[in-house]
């Protein structure tokens, strides 16, 4: 009996120690992007279901995320040869009501990218070959205007 009492005790201590305290060191009212991770480092153009899925954690000390979703925004730069070659401002998704009830936001985010979204550049190169490469510059903008900081994604491959 003691031992299922400690066991008990050990996973709900942990769960209210993620729900609430102090606001951790470098968070502010400018948001903060980590833990950028991405499903595949592959777009097939051609396939009009398929899609990555790009994550990342938000930290962001003053929480004005996802109440009104045309006021925050997630941007996606497409970089190609070292230039911007598209940018994407994407709606934030909604963040639950909870999270926010927190002295601190700390929220992980996923955001689908459809493959047809990226195609290859239309110069003679890479229309015949039907491929490409990009890395994408991943940022947020909050409720304030606040700008996080930039991710920036490995190589992704574009092909048919």
């Amino acid at each position: 009996m003691r031992k299922l009492l400690i066991i008990i005790i050990i996973p709900a201590m942990f769960i209210a120690c993620n729900k609430g305290g102090n606001v951790p060191p470098g968070v502010t009212n400018v948001p903060l992007l980590t833990d950028l991770s991405v499903s595949s480092d592959e777009f097939h153009f051609m396939d009009t279901a398929g899609k990555v899925l790009v994550n990342f954690t938000i930290w962001d000390k003053d929480k004005d995320f996802g109440s009104e979703m045309r006021d925050t925004s997630v941007v996606v730069q497409d970089i190609r040869s070292g230039e911007v070659y598209r940018t994407l401002v994407l709606p934030m998704p909604e963040i639950p009501r909870d999270i926010l009830d927190k002295d601190y936001l700390q929220a992980n985010v996923t955001i689908p990218l459809k493959s047809v979204l990226f195609t290859p550049r239309s110069d003679t190169l890479h229309t015949r070959e039907r491929k490409d490469t990009l890395t994408l510059n991943i940022w947020v903008i909050d409720e304030a205007g606040h700008q996080s900081n930039i991710l920036n994604t490995d190589t992704f491959y574009i092909s048919d």
